[in-house]
């Protein structure tokens, strides 16, 4: 799904109407009323036990109209309890808004305000921002900037229509609504993923109001929204005569004195994502060990250290040489004796991983890159930001534009974690933003389990590294919102993320 500016989207919805196709009217019907199903699955699976009532705040532009459609469905299909706050009178709403005010079922509470009170919420109240839509550019002011901080204010659950209210779609800058969930007409916008539109857009999901294809295949792209279509394409069934080689061998190399648990946890989710056979190489004297019995734990000679040694290197380059795939670096260290560990593994062009200590070890030693197709690169902020210093880049505050160059630089495949991550590569013109993810997945550990599942990814699906990697962070991120509906986005652990793995999966695909 093709990501665009916010003037592109316009641009499509002009055409759609000026081609007679279907009028603006219907077009404002159709997005409300699948406005109004998004909302209600989307609190029905993440506030069930909270949701008690729809307060719908309405501007008087379009935007306000979809929000009076989606009014009207949630009371009479979905039998909501719903409120409207309007900004606005209904005769001074814009043509379209107008007629679906007027349309309003007469047992929903409507009130014209200036401004609102904390009297006029309740436990249970879940907001929906129709406030302003993608038209809008500039800084909030008057009434639309003191809703938005009392929004902001107030700590409710908050559902933009289109977009958060006060946010630039191409741009991302504009500090207004905060959103939890962003139901967007159409196709998702650009400011969604950079500067502020990363924090303020919260969850996005773009709905289809059948703009015809030939206006979004005319629109020009080379940003990608990965989205469940594109998840479960990308899985093909396991044979029947399948066993454990042929479903990929994937080895781990890592740990050390100083980290005991991230390489069990990078072992185990590439398990639950699909390899037949997972090795986890550690120090001899690290003290890891596994409750797993599936899980093959190897203690390497380490001269009692903890660490890897050169002495280490005979039984590591043995098990490279019998593995599909590498994950280096989970927590390996950054002492000097493990940086031949490293070159080693550049050196075999094997599919690999790379994380945490393996990307801390190459920033300060970056003459031992080896540029590949098939190495995967998997850091967080601070990693990229300590990389793209390595490499001489400006760290812009584009997060999009930064991971484009550094994937160059670096020649191979780039995740760049955080919310919405970004997988790009130096070869794929397209790049992707991750539609799935939850705050459930910042918690110690959660990387690991990324790095496992892709691991994983890589020894199954060896002639596309590239689209085995944008589907192991959809994978992992569907996993985290499994998660946060039985344990919030507070209490669970990367050890929880793991046991959702495979439910993500057979949500995704039935040859899963």
């Amino acid at each position: 799904m093709k990501i665009i500016s916010s003037e592109q989207m316009r641009e499509i919805d002009s055409l759609t109407i000026s081609s007679g196709k279907v009028s603006g009217k219907e077009l404002m019907n159709r997005a409300g009323v699948k406005i109004a199903y998004e909302c209600y699955s989307y609190v029905r699976t993440y506030y069930s036990l909270y949701f008690k009532r729809f307060v719908i705040l309405a501007g008087k532009g379009n935007n306000g109209g979809d929000a009076y459609v989606a009014a009207n469905c949630l009371y009479e299909k979905y039998k909501c309890d719903v409120i409207i706050f309007s900004i606005s009178p209904v005769d001074k709403l814009s043509e379209d808004a107008r007629f679906y005010a007027l349309n309003l079922n007469s047992a929903i509470k409507h009130q014209v305000r200036e401004e609102l009170n904390e009297s006029d919420f309740l436990q249970g109240d879940v907001i929906v921002d129709g406030l302003l839509g993608t038209g809008f550019s500039g800084a909030l002011s008057g009434v639309y900037k003191e809703w938005s901080e009392f929004v902001n204010r107030i700590n409710k659950p908050v559902i933009s229509i289109d977009i958060p209210s006060g946010l630039n779609g191409t741009t991302g800058f504009g500090s207004g609504i905060v959103a939890d969930l962003t139901i967007t007409v159409g196709l998702p916008k650009i400011g969604f993923f950079i500067n502020d539109g990363v924090r303020t857009t919260g969850k996005v999901i773009p709905i289809d109001i059948g703009f015809p294809e030939e206006y979004i295949d005319i629109t020009k792209s080379d940003l990608s929204y990965y989205t469940l279509g594109d998840a479960s394409s990308f899985v093909r069934r396991v044979p029947c005569d399948a066993h454990k080689k042929s479903k990929g061998s994937v080895l781990i190399i890592g740990g050390s004195k100083f980290y005991n648990g991230a390489p069990i946890l990078s072992g185990l989710s590439a398990l639950r994502a699909g390899a037949g056979f997972v090795t986890v190489a550690v120090p001899a004297a690290s003290g890891i060990s596994s409750d797993c019995h599936s899980l093959i734990v190897r203690k390497i000679e380490d001269e009692g250290s903890g660490v890897f040694q050169s002495s280490s290197l005979k039984e590591i380059m043995a098990l490279i040489e019998s593995h599909d795939s590498i994950v280096i670096g989970i927590g390996l260290s950054q002492e000097e004796s493990c940086i031949k560990i490293l070159e080693t593994v550049l050196e075999s062009n094997k599919r690999t991983v790379f994380d945490a200590d393996a990307l801390n070890l190459l920033a300060s030693n970056i003459h031992l890159l080896k540029k590949s197709d098939s190495f995967v690169f998997s850091p967080h902020p601070g990693e990229v930001f300590r990389l793209a210093k390595a490499f001489g880049l400006k760290t812009i505050s584009n997060r999009i534009g930064l991971a484009r160059k550094l994937s160059q630089c670096l020649g191979g495949i780039l995740i760049f974690k955080g919310n919405k991550t970004i997988t790009v590569s130096e070869i794929n013109s397209v790049a992707y933003l991750n539609s799935t993810g939850s705050a459930t997945l910042a918690t110690a550990g959660s990387g690991d389990v990324l790095s496992g599942i892709v691991g994983a990814l890589l020894a199954n699906y060896d002639n596309d590294c590239f689209s085995a990697s944008a589907f192991g962070v959809y994978l992992h991120g569907k996993a985290g919102e499994l998660a946060e509906i039985d344990f919030g986005t507070r209490s669970a652990t990367a050890d929880d993320i793991i046991k959702y793995i495979p439910k993500a999966l057979k949500q995704i695909s039935p040859f899963s």
